[in-house]
């Protein structure tokens, strides 16, 4: 189930229930991933539609501490063979492509992409909750669990240094 033959995909298409378990190297699934996508194929194109979710173990980016992260994602997808891709290394995706991707002999890993649309769904700043307190600038005190006896006007200077 894995690699796709877009050859091969039958008229009525494909549907998958999905229990993956997956390693990276930099993501800790914490669960494996779950859902239910629908692939179709009309001409050349190939559409993913469905959804998953996933359970990662992800770091706070205020208090450094790892929490679990769970994903939900929405996938609806249209595969173009990559010959469609001119020599041209500076092709423009316009606005109604942005949900596009790119298969290449004959094939589409399937779960290789669904781990990228899990990627797509990981916060930039992960955060173990919206209130996390963060880490004492002077001291390093975890300050959800603890408090410090650091002076408050001098963390609030540490912030403060080039606002003038």
């Amino acid at each position: 189930m894995k690699k796709i033959i877009v050859s091969e995909i039958p008229l009525e298409g494909l549907q998958y229930e999905l229990s993956e378990s997956v390693n990276q190297k930099d993501i800790e699934f914490k669960s494996p991933i779950i859902g239910f996508v629908k692939i179709f194929k009309t001409n050349s194109q190939v559409i993913i539609e469905g959804v998953i979710k996933s359970t990662l173990e992800l770091n706070c980016s205020r208090c450094l501490n790892d929490y679990q992260f769970t994903t939900n994602s929405v996938i609806n997808t249209v595969f173009h063979p990559a010959s469609v891709l001119t020599k041209d290394d500076n092709y423009e995706l316009h606005t109604g492509e942005l949900d596009t991707e790119f298969y290449k002999n004959d094939e589409i890993d399937l779960i290789e992409f669904l781990i990228q649309e899990i990627r797509l769904n990981i916060p930039m700043k992960p955060l173990c909750k919206d209130d996390c307190k963060g880490l004492c600038p002077n001291c390093g005190v975890d300050l959800n669990s603890e408090t410090c006896d650091c002076n408050k006007e001098a963390q609030v200077s540490i912030f403060n240094l080039n606002i003038r």
